[in-house]
């Protein structure tokens, strides 16, 4: 096959994977908390209001820029979300992918790097729907810094440009702050002013644009009250059973690797392998008969752990390259959040580099891109089985089988419950005529129109709203507001699709206090099966 072929057919095949991927499985499943607090945010920005003020963020607005063409998909606009969720990932798989090969000089063929390409996309990926988060925003674009700045010289002017995308990750997750200097660090370009002034470049446009608007205070106070402290990084890592599994795997391929540097020792390395493999599959059925499947990417992304240390420490490899690895590992590490906790975002790549580069030194039983194709067939297998039987709180092969006429959440498949509460909130909109505000949790009903955009938060919770100061001004704008009906959900919307569980039980502070105002200030209007219609 001609090298020009194959360099465009092996990309459009791969694209074409992604496409039908995002057809099978981004319509499937929805939760009305997260599950649409980046696309009303986009809404709310680009219908002229402005964050820090017209509503409360604890992340910066960057991604607001990549899901705007979501909005011009209408009704179908969450589903468009997905589309563009799907195809980040799908390029970051890539590029890191890229990226490690060449600068590790690791000879792939063009079919083995591409089957490994999708098959860090099957495990980039999450036990979620599909929706749009501003990790995988911010991840993304790292990758296409990355990628751009790994094909040009260091004093292009274009350097600017690839450093500057780096930078501009933070603008969607402030965690992802360090990642700009430390690819500079990378690349070594700290003697290069045009790398600073492209990882400067994003936080001067942005500090302008706070300032123009005179919410710099606000924004810095809103994105610093959270934080993520090393307590909670560790002990979010620590609760995840693949954590001990992925020690376990890494440490089994060190042996495995040291050992066969020896000859006397080389059928102690591949006995070691065989034994790694048979534990690794053999946890991963026990997981999945146990709905565990969560602790699968965990295992993958701790497991590189040891073996770079390894790479580090014995092979001889340049530090320049390994430590490369540690500088893109911080930023899987900066993805952990409280609704994924799984750090399956990024980390497939490095495990699968190794992983292959393990085997070509050993003597193959299987030539390598058998083992590629084999390997992605079942990662694959694995992927489709998690989507179909366990997304989030929904198992879709028993209960998504149900669609709402709620405005821009056409196409979405989801439980009984979730789609009857949509409905009865789409029809309580309709009917009650004045100021109204939909309180709770219910991200997704500030998607559409700009009536359901007077709430300062589309996300009304303990974790959006973490100090006494933000809680207080909500209730301060929620007093003044003059809205005539307060629309209240009677059940959390997490567990809607198990069973229906009273928002009274739930242990969050804002959200009790909420209540407490409406019963001491309002009276009922009317109720629903899933609401409770307060009035001034």
């Amino acid at each position: 096959m001609p090298l020009a072929l194959k360099r465009f057919l092996f990309p459009s095949l791969y694209t074409a994977f992604l496409l039908v991927f995002a057809f099978l499985f981004a319509p499937l499943g929805f939760n009305p908390t997260d599950d649409g607090v980046v696309l009303a945010q986009t809404a709310r920005f680009w219908s002229g209001q402005i964050p820090f003020l017209d509503f409360v963020s604890i992340r910066p607005f960057g991604s607001v820029f990549l899901h705007w063409p979501a909005l011009l998909f209408g009704e179908y606009r969450l589903l468009a979300s997905r589309f563009i969720m799907v195809f980040e990932i799908g390029f970051y798989s890539y590029a890191f992918l890229s990226f490690t090969v060449n600068r590790m000089r690791i000879e792939l063929s063009e079919l083995v790097f591409w089957l490994l390409a999708g098959i860090s996309f099957a495990l980039n990926l999450h036990s979620f729907p599909l929706m749009a988060w501003t990790s995988i925003d911010a991840i993304f674009l790292v990758s296409v810094g990355v990628f751009l700045r790994n094909k040009l010289s260091s004093d292009s002017w274009w350097s600017i440009l690839a450093y500057a995308t780096i930078s501009m990750a933070a603008l969607c997750r402030q965690t992802f702050l360090p990642v700009g200097l430390l690819s500079i660090w990378y690349f070594q370009d700290h003697k290069k002013w045009k790398a600073y002034l492209g990882v400067l470049l994003p936080y001067l446009l942005f500090g302008m644009y706070l300032f123009g608007q005179g919410v710099f205070e606000a924004a810095i106070y809103q994105m610093s009250v959270s934080g993520v402290s090393v307590k909670f990084v560790l002990k979010v890592l620590l609760q995840y059973k693949g954590a001990y599994l992925g020690l376990l795997l890494g440490a089994s391929f060190v042996l495995a690797w040291q050992w066969q540097k020896h000859r006397n020792w080389i059928w102690m390395s591949r006995l070691m392998l065989g034994l790694c493999f048979g534990l690794a599959i053999a946890i991963m059925v026990l997981l999945l008969r146990s709905n565990s499947y969560r602790y699968l990417p965990t295992a993958v992304w701790i497991s590189i752990i040891p073996m770079i240390g390894s790479e580090m420490r014995f092979h001889r490899l340049s530090r320049h390259y390994a430590t490369g690895v540690f500088v893109l590992f911080i930023t899987g590490l900066t993805a952990i959040s409280i609704g994924y906790p799984s750090p399956a975002l990024i980390m497939a790549w490095p495990w699968l580099v190794l992983v292959f580069w393990v085997m070509k030194r050993f003597t193959p039983l299987l030539r390598l891109h058998w083992l590629a194709l084999g390997s992605f067939c079942l990662v694959l297998l694995l992927s489709a089985f998690v989507r179909l039987n366990h997304i989030y709180h929904q198992p879709a092969s028993e209960h998504l089988q149900y669609k709402t006429k709620y405005a821009g959440l056409k196409g979405i498949w989801m439980d009984k419950h979730t789609a009857e509460a949509l409905n009865e909130l789409s029809l309580w909109q309709s009917h009650l005529k004045g100021k109204r505000i939909v309180l709770f949790d219910y991200a997704a009903c500030r998607i559409a129109g700009k009536e359901e955009m007077l709430c300062k938060g589309d996300w009304l919770t303990q974790e959006e709203f973490p100090s006494k100061v933000l809680q207080d001004s909500l209730f301060t704008d929620l007093k003044d507001s003059k809205t005539r009906y307060w629309i209240v959900q009677k059940y959390c919307s997490a567990e809607l699709s198990d069973t229906l569980i009273p928002i009274q039980k739930r242990k969050d502070t804002l959200q009790q206090r909420v209540l407490q105002m409406l019963t001491q200030q309002s009276i009922i209007y009317n109720e629903g099966k899933y609401f409770i219609i307060y009035r001034q």
